[in-house]
């Protein structure tokens, strides 16, 4: 039997980011704000230690819409915004 390896951090955001767009059409932040997938999403994106700078700023940038949202969730709790 094969061992699966752990997924990074970012693997296990882009994956929640896909969950969440193959079920909502549309971002509605008032229903994510109660998501326990977007706030996972959130978390992981906004922790500087799991996800660097560089890579949060690509996602903030160019990430698909759950990511961006997330993103943006993140700086508005606590992580700096991307230059």
């Amino acid at each position: 039997m094969r061992k699966r390896r752990k997924q990074t951090p970012l693997e296990e955001a882009i994956q929640l980011a896909h969950g969440l767009g193959a079920v909502n059409d549309w971002i509605d932040l008032d229903e994510l704000e109660y998501d326990d997938d977007f706030t996972r999403v959130v978390a992981l994106l906004g922790d500087r230690e799991l996800i660097d700078d560089e890579t949060f700023e690509e996602i903030a940038v160019r990430g698909a819409k759950f990511l961006r949202a997330g993103a943006s969730a993140a700086i508005a709790e606590w992580r700096a915004a991307p230059t």
